[in-house]
């Protein structure tokens, strides 16, 4: 969601995998944006549960497969603690669960720190990581708790010594340090929390201060999703507001690979923008990082794009931005993801009327924001599932296919996947 996890940068492993390979004539492809109807029956999956369920991110492993990463409603309590299941299904590059994993193709672990984002990312040796409020976890390619990591494969992230204390965003570095981003509150207000682990799930302390870095804007902040860029700088962005000075603020902070702000972006790391939408609002904010090392930013229902030191481009889309056509007054713009052409698409949920179902909705702009009107329906596609069906995450695959994810037969009721020709 971003919050989830919410989350992507191009030739890096990250929360939502982008995974660039030129597809060609021979691979059959059909209409852009049009369903691919090899993918699970007729171009869409349904992974139904005894309980409800649904997606909340995902992620694409060296081989093409999906992990999708949920939550379920089948809450075990006993005194004084409740655990509800952290959902996984691995599906095949067809559609179908890979019975490798977990027997079935789904995993569940029933964990104290439940609902909210996931963010998920996966190693190139195919383990998996995934961020769950103060803990980090990390399941092997079979579907176990690896127990090499962290403590009995979990790294438990301390709020007392100001780390995170809800995690929004996931990276793994090219050195396959893991760094996570969230909500900072050891002191007064909420900053960006920035820390990176280990491959063991340890702290790196030679990250930041002591294995964390804390940006505070002024404001009542808080970070959304997160880029690694090509020279492996960090990327955090989010929203803040004050009920002292009110307006609400779009914020972006840029770190180096030591875990200090990089002086060379916006000022002193810095860049502060004015924003529509109150703090609290789920969704519509997202970012990417180009090989070229510009930052696309999901933000107010439309697409910004800034140079690597942070200076907005004003000739991209109309006046600095690209628009989300009609998402404002009947749909919800969430996640982000790029192809290897450097077109952006962005998926969410088209809210039509309150009295019809919602449907999985998506954009297609060209690298100069213009909204690209080959890809579908002038340059849009909507996908429905029989009933409500909300996109939560998309993902670019090894043909350049598009796949979303999300959840679908009600609130929370399924896991549900597309994929679409690009």
């Amino acid at each position: 969601m971003t919050s989830v996890v919410r989350r992507q940068a191009l030739g890096l492993a990250v929360s939502t995998a982008v995974i660039v390979a030129v597809a060609t004539a021979s691979n059959g492809a059909g209409h852009s944006g049009a369903l691919d109807r090899s993918f699970g029956r007729d171009g869409k999956v349904v992974t139904r549960f005894a309980d409800q369920r649904y997606a909340v991110d995902a992620a694409i492993d060296q081989e093409g497969r999906i992990i999708a990463v949920g939550w379920g409603n089948s809450v075990r309590c006993k005194p004084n603690i409740c655990r509800a299941p952290l959902t996984l299904v691995r599906y095949l590059p067809d559609g179908t669960r890979d019975p490798s994993f977990g027997g079935d193709g789904r995993v569940s672990l029933y964990v104290r720190d439940s609902g909210g984002p996931a963010p998920v990312a996966v190693q190139p040796d195919d383990r998996i990581v995934v961020g769950i409020r103060s803990r980090v976890l990390r399941i092997n390619p079979d579907g176990s708790l690896d127990r090499s990591f962290g403590r009995e494969g979990r790294a438990v992230i301390l709020t007392g010594q100001g780390f995170p204390e809800s995690i929004e965003g996931l990276a793994i570095d090219p050195a396959g340090r893991i760094l996570v981003t969230g909500i900072d509150t050891v002191r007064s207000g909420d900053d960006f929390g920035l820390l990176r682990l280990n491959p063991d799930g340890t702290v790196d302390h030679s990250f930041g201060h002591d294995g964390r870095s804390r940006t505070d804007f002024g404001l009542c902040d808080r970070p959304f999703a997160m880029a690694l860029s090509p020279e492996g700088h960090i990327l955090v962005v989010g929203k803040g507001a004050c009920t002292i000075t009110g307006g609400v603020k779009f914020e972006m902070a840029m770190y180096l690979e030591n875990g200090r702000l990089d002086p060379h972006f916006g000022v002193r790391g810095r860049v502060v923008e004015p924003a529509q939408e109150e703090v609290g609002t789920v969704g519509g904010l997202d970012v990417a990082i180009l090989s070229d090392g510009d930052i696309v930013a999901l933000r107010d229902y439309g697409l910004r794009l800034y140079r690597p030191d942070g200076q907005r481009v004003w000739a991209f889309g109309k006046n600095g931005t690209a628009s989300v056509p009609g998402m404002k007054s009947k749909g919800t713009p969430l996640v982000i993801a790029i192809d290897h052409e450097g077109r952006i698409v962005v998926a969410g949920t088209s809210f039509m009327f309150y009295t019809h179902p919602a449907h999985f909705q998506l954009f297609r702009f060209l690298p100069s924001g213009v909204l690209d009107r080959r890809f579908g329906e002038r340059g849009e596609v909507v996908t429905g599932f029989g009933g409500h069906a909300e996109s939560n995450a998309v993902l670019i695959d090894t043909l350049d296919r598009i796949v979303a994810v999300g959840e679908t037969n009600g609130q929370g009721g399924s896991f549900g996947l597309a994929r679409y020709w690009s």
